[in-house]
């Protein structure tokens, strides 16, 4: 059935209408059981009375819709305004007062001042309700209290209304009222919520259930109709079965080797299960220790020993142990919790090997060394321990006269994904000892090497969660059971005495000697001035013999180039060599001047001949 409820600019019109006196004559219509109603007549029942109809019979008018049309005032949305159809089953409440759904006939050319010529008053019967089943010992609900368990239960909350059948349904203007005695009642409102709480009761009776009797009383009294209705609904509440608050425990392998948990363990334990029905079983699980439905006792050392056995480098390992409550009413579901153990991996120590490395500064063989290569990793039989991955690991800069290049994490160094690690880092903790784009200063430079506690899961874990029975809650600790491992890596670069840079192009005479040959050296800004000591050696490369640093020049005849090299040391190895290449002239004598006397005579004169002395 449709329902036609008024355009807007007709109900202003209406309402208008309201505002002056009414006339016309007041009738009354006693609907006392609106179920029987059937206003189609097609013998199947509707709730549905026309307003022309009802009230032509009681006031012994003709008025129809030509005439003009009946009006809701309350906006009961219940009323065709097209056709006066009244659609009973949708008034929400019975009737209390006489005018609780009056109706008005609005008629503009009565001659009424406000156009209200009748005004009709159904009177509704009250009807509490119909139940799917009936007669004696029958059962209108059956629900299931899904609680917590005790003791730290919640009450199960029913709607009552659940046991109505909806066509019609019952008027809302009624009361619920419960007449037993139960403990285990708690409420009922006006609403139809139930509140009860059913109790576990260990071994038998299995199922833990109880009905409920309630009555829904609807007021009436007006004219001929009942003064009330009631319906007594009766609700069967099970207690759904309850399989324990379990806990999750987080071991880390440490714990093990102290021989901690080197002793047998019974889930039952409010440790493991807090409140759990007795009637559950235990399921099948790989390690074995359980042996049948009725066992409970474990020994988590001798899992972690298999587990060890298989794989040394396990990581983590999740042992879960299901506790299974068969449910033994087909209402409620079976119940299971699972008692669950994370088995972690520990970090092992590492420490730098014993052998501090050493460099040089100018070695031109250096390019880049990696850190990690320094680090002794454990060994256990055949199995190394070593922790090369990016993620969950980072390298530091601790001291020294720089970092070398070295890139470090800086943020929470598991919790990056691939994508995020910063640009350039790597585990191998890579530095630069380069001369080519750095300039290497000599000194002792310091770094950490860290790992992270969950390393061995790619820095996920699970919180330890124990339940606490007399705070009814979960006790949880978010951190990793194990400790992650970190050391400190030192190298030394030494210094070396500066041989200068490789000088040519160098010119004397030979009265300019003797020289320093040291000071002829071409020097960089940085590492100047050049090294003078007993650590410094002059060879002269074309007789191969050593020279001293204040070299005297032989007798030159002509001209005469030099090749020397110059090699210095330290104490801690460390070389440096420059090369000088440089040309001594002869001195050259013109001997001594004269006068020559000749004659006229045209004859050739040697002027060498003429000099004094030993010119060349």
């Amino acid at each position: 059935m449709k329902k036609i409820v008024l355009t807007l600019s007709s109900f202003f019109f209406f309402y208008s209408a309201l505002l002056t006196a009414q006339c016309g004559q007041v009738e009354t219509v006693e609907i006392c059981d609106m179920t029987i109603i059937d206003g189609d007549m097609d013998g199947t029942t509707d709730g549905v009375i026309n307003l022309y109809e009802r009230f032509n019979a009681e006031a012994g008018t003709t008025i129809s819709v030509a005439d003009g049309m009946w009006f809701d005032p309350n906006f009961n949305f219940a009323l065709d305004a097209s056709t006066g159809d009244l659609f009973l089953w949708d008034l929400d409440n019975s009737s209390e007062a006489i005018d609780d759904y009056q109706f008005q006939f609005i008629n503009t050319a009565s001659g009424c001042p406000s156009d209200i010529e009748y005004v009709l008053n159904v009177v509704l019967g009250p009807y509490s309700g119909t139940t799917a089943a009936t007669g004696a010992g029958a059962i209108n609900l059956q629900f299931c209290q899904e609680t917590l368990g005790d003791p730290c239960g919640n009450s199960a909350s029913i709607d009552l209304l659940g046991a109505f059948l909806s066509n019609p349904s019952p008027h809302g203007n009624g009361t619920w009222s419960y007449a037993g005695s139960s403990p285990n009642f708690i409420s009922v409102d006006d609403t139809g919520m139930l509140n009860v709480d059913i109790p576990y009761t260990a071994g038998p009776p299995l199922v833990d259930e109880e009905t409920f009797e309630l009555t829904y009383t609807v007021p009436g009294g007006l004219g001929t109709c009942p003064a009330e209705q009631q319906t007594t609904v009766s609700v069967s509440v099970v207690r759904a079965p309850f399989a324990g608050f379990p806990s999750t425990i987080t071991a880390c392998e440490t714990e093990f080797l102290a021989g901690d948990y080197d002793a047998d363990l019974d889930l039952r334990d409010d440790m493991f299960l807090v409140s759990e029905n007795i009637e559950g079983t235990w399921g099948t699980e790989s390690t074995g220790q359980i042996s049948g439905p009725g066992d409970s006792v474990i020994n988590l050392k001798t899992i972690y020993d298999d587990i060890v056995a298989a794989n040394p480098r396990f990581g983590s390992e999740l042992v879960d142990f299901s506790f299974t409550v068969e449910s033994r009413s087909s209402v409620c579901n079976d119940a299971e919790s699972t008692v669950r153990f994370f088995l972690y991996e520990y970090v092992r120590p590492f420490t730098q090997s014993p052998a501090i490395p050493e460099f040089c500064v100018g070695d031109e063989s250096l390019t880049t060394i990696d850190l990690y290569d320094y680090i002794d990793f454990a060994v256990e039989g055949a199995t190394t321990f070593d922790y090369p991955n990016d993620t969950c690991t980072n390298w530091e800069f601790v001291s020294g006269p720089s970092n070398l290049g070295l890139v470090e994490q800086i943020s929470d160094i598991c919790t990056l994904t691939l994508l995020e690690i910063e640009a350039g880092y790597t585990s191998r903790g890579t530095i630069d000892l380069s001369n080519l784009d750095t300039n290497l200063t000599a000194g002792t430079y310091t770094f950490r090497f860290t790992v992270q506690d969950s390393y061995n899961t790619g820095g996920t874990f699970t919180s330890e969660s124990i339940y606490d029975i007399g705070t009814c809650s979960y006790d949880s600790t978010p951190g990793h059971p194990c400790e992650g491992e970190s050391t400190l890596v030192t190298i030394i670069v030494n210094p070396i005495n500066y041989a200068g840079e490789d000088t040519a192009d160098v010119e004397f005479c030979e009265t300019e000697g003797p020289i320093v040959l040291t000071d002829l050296l071409a020097t960089n800004s940085i590492d100047d001035p050049v090294y003078v000591g007993a650590e410094g050696v002059w060879t002269d490369v074309d007789a191969s013999t050593t020279v001293a640093n204040n070299y005297t020049f032989p007798t030159i005849t002509d001209q005469q180039v030099f090749n020397f090299r110059y090699d210095t040391t330290t104490p801690e190895g460390c070389t440096d060599l420059a090369t000088l290449s440089f040309t001594v002239y002869e001195q050259y004598d013109s001997g001594l001047g004269g006068d020559v006397g000749v004659c006229p005579d045209p004859i050739a004169i040697n002027l060498f001949d003429e000099l004094g002395g030993t010119p060349n």
